[in-house]
């Protein structure tokens, strides 16, 4: 019985390829914002977060206006209803960490030196 090095190896450094891309970023994993048939579903992955809102145009950057909900796995959503438009927001993580939407399309300088993130609803 002879072993394949050659294939062991190239599914070892799959496997290991595999687990970094799992973990790269694993706090902060958004798909952006998606429309769906009530809104506009904002989303983010962040299991360590006690509490997630989101402010922005939409809601004059309002940080107590928007929580998003958590399922079991650390995923934190929200669906918002809003009208076609141009909408800059950020996610506002345990009430004082602001962070733009890593999984949006479009970003924004906000003036202050930092980037929001933007959205077009057509």
């Amino acid at each position: 019985m002879s072993v394949d090095y050659r294939s062991q190896s190239l599914f070892y450094i799959l496997c290991l390829f595999l687990l970094c891309i799992g973990c790269r970023g694993s706090k902060r994993f958004t798909t952006g914002p998606i429309p769906v048939s009530s809104g506009i579903r904002f989303g983010l992955f962040y299991p360590e977060a006690e509490t997630i809102s989101i402010a922005g145009t939409f809601n004059d950057w309002d940080p107590m206006a928007h929580f998003l909900s958590e399922d079991p796995s650390g995923y934190w959503s929200i669906v918002i209803p809003l009208p076609k438009g141009r909408y800059q927001y950020m996610f506002i993580i345990d009430q004082h960490t602001w962070i733009s939407d890593p999984g949006a399309d479009m970003m924004v300088h906000d003036g202050f030196g930092r980037k929001n993130s933007l959205l077009v609803v057509d």
